[in-house]
């Protein structure tokens, strides 16, 4: 199974694009450009805090596999409490 830490994707790739962003619009808005270090910290905390609950989702579901939870039940906990998609 593929997981998001095989992607290989740059821990603050989201910050490389809002930096990008951020230079792009700067003419056109420029709070950007005073506020670009609280956008920059925002981004890396909301990216620290989705990488804890997808670590304890993906706990929560190996888990209840080994265990043989009820799987609608986990999709709808997994779904409603860590967000993964119900596919």
């Amino acid at each position: 199974m593929l997981c998001y830490k095989d992607l290989d994707i740059k821990k603050n790739f989201i910050s490389d694009i809002a930096l990008c962003l951020i230079e792009t619009m700067k003419n056109n808005y420029s709070s950007l450009v005073t506020s670009k270090n609280q956008i920059i910290e925002v981004l890396i905390k909301e990216k620290n805090l989705f990488h804890q609950t997808l670590e304890k989702g993906l706990i929560l579901f190996k888990h209840a596999i080994n265990n043989k939870k009820n799987a609608g039940e986990l999709a709808f906990k997994l779904w409603d409490s860590y967000g993964f998609p119900i596919e």
